[in-house]
C-alpha cells in the first residue's frame, strides 16, 4: 500500500506593510519576509515548506515602530525637531521611528554638553542618543544633563577668589 505525502505548500500569505520572496511551493522551498521601512517584523522572517504541505512557521506580521512620550529630565526636557512618517504610518502626532528630539533646559539652566543634545526614536521603539552626538549610541540619561547657568564660570571665579585671597595673605606675611 502506498501512502501519498503532499509535497507542496499553499502560496505564501501576503502581509500588510511588508513583502516576501519565495523560491517555490514544493517541500524545501523557502519564503523570506521583509517589512516596509518604519515597521518591525513580528515572528519568523523565513518559512520553509515541509513534507506534508505545511510551512514550519506561521506568516509574520509587520508592526509600525513608535516610541513612548518624550522623556523629561531634571531641569529640562525635549522638543520634537522632526517627525518621520511613511506609508502605513500611524496617525499624525505619534512619535515614530526616526523622530528626533532636541534637549533644552529650564530658565537659568544650561546643557552640560551642548554637543549632546538630541535623541532619536530607534527601531526598538525606545529613545536613544542621536548617532551624530557621539562615536557610539548609548543611554541618553547618562549624557544629557542641565546645570546652573554659568556653573563653570562661577566655579572659576570662586577658585580665582580663593587663590587671590591666599596670595594677599602670602604677600602680607612676606612684607612683615
Amino acid at each position: 500500500m502506498r501512502i501519498f505525502v503532499d509535497s507542496s505548500c499553499p502560496s505564501p500569505s501576503d502581509i500588510v506593510n511588508g513583502t516576501f520572496v519565495s523560491t517555490g511551493t514544493t517541500a524545501g522551498s523557502i519564503v523570506t519576509y521583509k517589512c516596509h521601512p518604519g515597521h518591525i517584523l513580528i515572528g519568523s522572517n523565513v518559512l520553509t515548506c515541509e513534507l506534508g504541505g505545511k510551512y514550519d512557521h506561521s506568516a509574520p506580521s509587520c508592526k509600525y515602530v513608535t516610541c513612548p512620550a518624550l522623556p523629561t529630565f531634571t531641569n529640562g526636557g525635549f522638543q520634537i525637531v522632526n517627525s518621520s512618517s511613511s506609508e502605513g504610518s500611524p496617525s499624525t502626532g505619534e512619535l515614530v521611528l526616526g523622530s528626533i528630539a532636541s534637549a533644552s533646559c529650564h530658565e537659568n539652566y544650561e546643557l552640560v554638553n551642548d554637543d549632546m543634545n538630541r535623541i532619536v526614536c530607534t527601531e526598538k521603539g525606545v529613545w536613544d542618543l542621536f548617532p551624530g552626538n557621539s562615536m557610539q549610541m548609548g543611554q541618553w540619561e547618562n549624557e544629557i544633563k542641565c546645570q546652573c547657568k554659568g556653573a563653570f564660570y562661577h566655579l572659576l571665579l570662586t577658585f580665582v577668589h580663593v587663590l587671590f585671597s591666599q596670595l594677599r595673605c602670602f604677600t602680607f606675611i612676606s612684607n612683615v
